[in-house]
C-alpha cells in the first residue's frame, strides 16, 4: 500500500505541487484574513484613538470608535461581494493576454481562472503595503483601503479556486483536489491564530507586520503559477487544442489515463456545448432552475449561518463569557484548530455517509447550539459554570459546521 501511495505521489507530483501553490494565496489567504484581525483588535484601536487626537485634539467617544473598528472588519465583506461580482467581469475581458504554461507573455485566450489569481496576487501585495505601512503613515484609513482589497481577492478567490482544483485534477482525485479549498481556509484561520498571539506578531509593535504578511504568500504565488500548465478541460474544450491538453495531461497527471480523460472532456462538450450561459439564460432553462436554488440555498445559508461572527467578535464573545484577557487568544486558537481537525475529519467520511447527511445534520446541530448559546450568553450572570458552558457551545458549533456544512 505504501509502494502504490509512492508511486502515485510521484506520478502525479506536479499535480500536488500546484494544489498547494493555489492554495497558498488562495483560500488559505482568506481564512488568514478572517481570524487575525481579531487579534490586534485592542492595539489598532488605541492607534485610531490616538491618530484621531493629534489630528484633531480630541480622543474619540467609545461609540464612535466602535463604528470605525466595526467599518474597518466589515469593509473585508463589502470588498469581498464586489470582488465576487467582478469575477464574473473578468471571465469575459481579462483574458486577452497571459501567462503561457512556460511562463512567457503572450497573446491569445488564456484561461481567466489563472489570470484572476495573479490579478489577485496583485491586489493583495498592495493591499498589504499599505496596511504595512499604515502606523507609520499615521493613518487609519489606510487599513480601511487595504481590508477593502482584501476583501476583493477574497471575492476573486472563492469564485474560482474550487473550479481550478476540479478543472487540473483527473476524476480519482477530484474530489479531494476540490476538498483541499476546505482544508487551506481553515489551515489559514489556525495560521492567523498562531501568529496573532502575544508571544508571536500580535504585539503593539508588530500588529501591521501581522496584517501584512498576507503579502508574502501572494508574493510567492505570483511567482510560481505561471509555471504551470494550463488546465486539461480549458485547452481541450475552449482552445481546441488536444495536443495542448495531452501535454498538459503528461505534465499533471503523468502519462496514464490521458484518452480516458480526453474522452470524457468530450463527451462534456458534445452535451454541454462550447457557449458558456449568462444567469439569465441558466434561470430560462426549467431543467437547470432547482440546482441553481439548491446553489443558493446552500451559499445563503453557509453565510448566514453566524460563523462569521464568531471569528470577528470572538475575543467580545470570550469577554461576555467572561474569560480572562491572557487566556482569550488561547481559547481562539483552539477554535482554529478544533475546525480544521472537523474538516479534516469530513474529507475522510463524506463519500461513505454522503453530503445530504452532513449537511442537514451540520445545519440541524448548528441551529440548536445557536439557540442554547444565546439562552446561556443571557443567563450567565446567574451561575459561573454557565459561562463555560457557552464557550463549550462555540466549540460544538465550530465543530459541527466543520464536519459538515
Amino acid at each position: 500500500m505504501t509502494a502504490s501511495f509512492l508511486l502515485e505521489f510521484v506520478q502525479y507530483r506536479q499535480l500536488f505541487q500546484m494544489v498547494i501553490v493555489l492554495g497558498m494565496s488562495g483560500t488559505l489567504l482568506i481564512g488568514f484574513q478572517v481570524s487575525v484581525i481579531t487579534y490586534p483588535s485592542q492595539d489598532i484601536k488605541s492607534f485610531i484613538n490616538e491618530t484621531w487626537l493629534q489630528r484633531h485634539g480630541v480622543a474619540l467617544s467609545p461609540d464612535r470608535l466602535a463604528v470605525l473598528w466595526s467599518f474597518i472588519i466589515s469593509i473585508y465583506c463589502l470588498g469581498g461581494l464586489l470582488g465576487c461580482l467582478w469575477s464574473g467581469s473578468l471571465a469575459m475581458r481579462y483574458g486577452k493576454y497571459g501567462f503561457s504554461s512556460r511562463g512567457s507573455f503572450h497573446d491569445g485566450p488564456l484561461s481567466y481562472r489563472k489570470k484572476t489569481f495573479i490579478c489577485s496576487d496583485f491586489i493583495i501585495i498592495v493591499g498589504a503595503l499599505l496596511v504595512g505601512s499604515s502606523k507609520m503613515a499615521r493613518s487609519f484609513e489606510i487599513i480601511l483601503i487595504g481590508r477593502f482589497l482584501y476583501g476583493i481577492s477574497a471575492g476573486l478567490c472563492l469564485n474560482i479556486h474550487g473550479p481550478y482544483l476540479s478543472e487540473i485534477s483527473p476524476k480519482k482525485f477530484r474530489g479531494l483536489a476540490t476538498t483541499t479549498a476546505a482544508v487551506f481556509f481553515s489551515l489559514g484561520k489556525a495560521l492567523g491564530q498562531i501568529l496573532g498571539l502575544r508571544d508571536l506578531l500580535g504585539t503593539e509593535a508588530l500588529w501591521p507586520l501581522l496584517l501584512a504578511l498576507c503579502g508574502f504568500p501572494a508574493l510567492l504565488q505570483l511567482l510560481l503559477l505561471p509555471f504551470f500548465p494550463e488546465s486539461p478541460p480549458y485547452l481541450l474544450l475552449q482552445r481546441k487544442d488536444a495536443d495542448a491538453c495531452r501535454k498538459a495531461m503528461k505534465d499533471l497527471w503523468g502519462e496514464r489515463h490521458q484518452q480516458m480523460e480526453i474522452e470524457e472532456a468530450l463527451k462534456e462538450m458534445t452535451i454541454a456545448g462550447s457557449k458558456n450561459l449568462s444567469i439569465w439564460e441558466v434561470m430560462k432553462q426549467r431543467s437547470l432552475r432547482w440546482p441553481l436554488l439548491i446553489s443558493i440555498l446552500l451559499v445563503t445559508s453557509l453565510q448566514l449561518c453566524g460563523l462569521g461572527a464568531i471569528y470577528f467578535y470572538a475575543f467580545e464573545v470570550f469577554r461576555t463569557a467572561r474569560l480572562e484577557e491572557l487566556v482569550i487568544p488561547y481559547v481562539t486558537l483552539g477554535i482554529g484548530l478544533c475546525e480544521f481537525a472537523s474538516v479534516l475529519l469530513c474529507s475522510s467520511i463524506i463519500d461513505r455517509l454522503g453530503r445530504r447527511v452532513l449537511l442537514c445534520g451540520g445545519f440541524g446541530m448548528m441551529a440548536l447550539t445557536l439557540a442554547l448559546l444565546v439562552l446561556t450568553l443571557s443567563l450567565q450572570d446567574q451561575s459561573p459554570w454557565i459561562s463555560y458552558s457557552s464557550i463549550v457551545l462555540i466549540f460544538l458549533f465550530i465543530t459541527f459546521y466543520g464536519s459538515g456544512p
